[in-house]
């Protein structure tokens, strides 16, 4: 389990532990991108395998149900704005704001998805970052329409041309696109805390109402 940095009734989200990296979250990886996507390369066959060289300098953040991480993201630092895994897509680098930090394998469970679990994910760890006093934040969605508005609501504008991305596990097969965001200065900590927390209650809300639902089907 975490410590948790807010929590709503038995969900809790907090920072991530390298353990938890290495296991809980190496098997969301493992079940979202190698089993369901089919976006891996053909040597993966081991969540182990679903860790790469950017988890050593990314703080990773989960959301759990009572004991199970339900979902995970993590967030990547860059000094110089270069370097990072989609840094290569920025039509400029250096970044014209530094440092930079990039939002990389946000997954859900699928059993948690359609409540909205992944809108609040994002939103969150916007939130840390920001709080951690940064500015500029760059993510890579999948070049659809409903990304493009999903990641305008969050404060992001596309770059670049759309591109196929590949590393050391990740062979993408469809196009993906660069969101980027360079937010102000001031930070309301307060009124973002409350925005995420609001955004958990309403996810919650939803689980509950399911699996009640369900219960009675």
């Amino acid at each position: 389990m975490i410590k948790p940095l807010f929590s709503v009734g038995s969900f809790a989200f907090g920072r991530l532990s390298v353990e938890q990296v290495n296991n809980e979250y190496a098997e969301l990886r493992f079940l979202a991108y190698h089993k369901e996507k089919k976006l891996t390369h053909a040597n993966i066959v081991l969540p182990s395998q679903m860790i790469d060289s950017s988890d050593q300098r990314s703080v990773s953040y989960g959301l759990f149900d009572d004991s199970n991480l339900i979902a995970a993201i993590r967030v990547i630092e860059s000094e110089d704005g270069s370097g990072l895994p989609m840094s290569s897509y920025l039509p400029s680098v250096p970044s014209p704001v530094i440092p930079c930090f990039e939002l990389s394998r946000a997954v859900v469970l699928p059993s948690y998805r359609g409540c909205s679990i992944f809108s609040f994910l994002i939103s969150a760890a916007i939130h840390q970052t920001l709080a951690l006093g940064a500015r500029h934040i760059i993510a890579a969605a999948g070049d659809q329409k409903t990304n493009h508005r999903f990641w305008s609501r969050v404060g992001f504008e596309p770059v670049g041309d759309s591109f196929l991305f590949r590393d050391e596990i990740i062979w993408s097969g469809e196009p993906l696109r660069l969101f980027e965001a360079v937010f102000p200065k001031r930070f309301d900590v307060d009124s973002s805390l409350n925005h995420v927390v609001d955004l958990l209650r309403s996810s919650a809300n939803r689980i509950s109402r399911d699996s009640e639902y369900i219960s009675k089907d």
